[in-house]
C-alpha cells in the first residue's frame, strides 16, 4: 500500500475525533509522521500514536494529555463547510487531507508522503517528504474555503520546474 494512503487514513481517523469536540477546540497543532507512527504535538505535551490507529484509540491516547473528549462520530465529519473557527478549520483540512488520492494519482508527486503538518496563527504548514528533498507548502487556512489539493499540486509543480 502507498504510504500516503495509510496517512490519510490516519488524517481521516483524526478529523472524525476533532470534529466530534466543540468547534473552538484544538486537540493538536503539530503532527509529525514517521514510518510506523504519528506524533501528535498538543497543549498538554506530546504523544505518540500507531499510524493505523482509530478516532477511538487516539481519544483514549490524547485524554491523559487534555482531558475528557467527546466520542468520535461520522456524523461530525458530514458538517460540511466547517462553522469557520480555526479548530473546524484545521480539522476540516485533516479530513480534506485524508479524503483526497491527489497526491497518489500527481506524476509529479511519485515517492511524495506527508512528513509534518505545523497550525500557525491563520495558516497551516505542510512539510512533504520526497525523494530529493523536502518541500514546504504553506496554505492560509483562514481563507475560506480551503484548497489544499490545488496548493499543494501547485506547489509540487513550481517546485519542479527549473
Amino acid at each position: 500500500m502507498h504510504s500516503i494512503r495509510v496517512q490519510n487514513e490516519f488524517l481521516v481517523e483524526l478529523a472524525r475525533l476533532e470534529q466530534a469536540q466543540l468547534d473552538d477546540r484544538i486537540l493538536c497543532t503539530r503532527i509529525d509522521f514517521t514510518d510506523a507512527s504519528v506524533v501528535l504535538t498538543t497543549s498538554g505535551g506530546r504523544v505518540a500514536a500507531p499510524l493505523g490507529a482509530d478516532a477511538e484509540a487516539l481519544a483514549r491516547l490524547l485524554q491523559p494529555l487534555l482531558g475528557p473528549l467527546d466520542a468520535p462520530s461520522e456524523q461530525g465529519t458530514r458538517n460540511y463547510p466547517s462553522s469557520g473557527t480555526l479548530g473546524s478549520r484545521w480539522a476540516e483540512l485533516h479530513y480534506d487531507l485524508g479524503r483526497s488520492d491527489f497526491l497518489i494519482q500527481l506524476d509529479s508527486a511519485a515517492e511524495t508522503s506527508y512528513q509534518s503538518l505545523k497550525l500557525g496563527d491563520r495558516t497551516a504548514v505542510l512539510t512533504l517528504r520526497r525523494p530529493s528533498e523536502s518541500l514546504v507548502v504553506e496554505m492560509n487556512i483562514d481563507g475560506y474555503p480551503v484548497h489544499a489539493a490545488s496548493e499543494i499540486g501547485e506547489a509540487i509543480d513550481r517546485d519542479g520546474q527549473p
